[in-house]
């Protein structure tokens, strides 16, 4: 024994005319057309809803990894030029000119017996 058809839906709506849906793959079945509207409207929504929050967060996320790569970038910075200043000192000309031991140069002969000299 099958029940009568349903005046009104679940939410109120009268089920009659226009506002009555039976999909083909069931002709049997009826639903409201007002609350699949107001379904796929809340469903669209919250898509969009998402769809902002997602872009949101990826910008905000976006805008914090270019705020870290300048930062990498000056610390790049400032190491190329601590780099460049030391190699400078580094390859400065020398001030004492090397000369062989043998020759009487630095630690030669010459300047080990004025070393003990100057001590004694």
């Amino acid at each position: 024994m099958s029940r009568p058809p349903a005046t009104h839906c679940k939410r109120g709506h009268p089920m009659v005319g226009d506002n009555v849906y039976s999909p083909p793959s069931n002709p049997d079945r009826r639903n409201c057309r007002t609350c699949i509207v107001a379904r796929n409207e809340a469903r669209d929504r919250r898509a969009c809803l998402d769809h902002h929050v997602t872009i949101a967060s990826l910008r905000a996320e976006l805008a914090a990894t270019r705020q870290q790569l300048r930062a990498q970038r000056r610390v790049i910075a400032d190491l190329e030029r601590e780099r460049s200043r030391l190699a400078s000192i580094v390859n400065a000309p020398r001030v004492v000119t090397h000369r062989r031991r043998a020759d009487g140069g630095i630690g030669g002969k010459r300047e080990r017996r004025e070393m003990r000299s100057i001590a004694a």
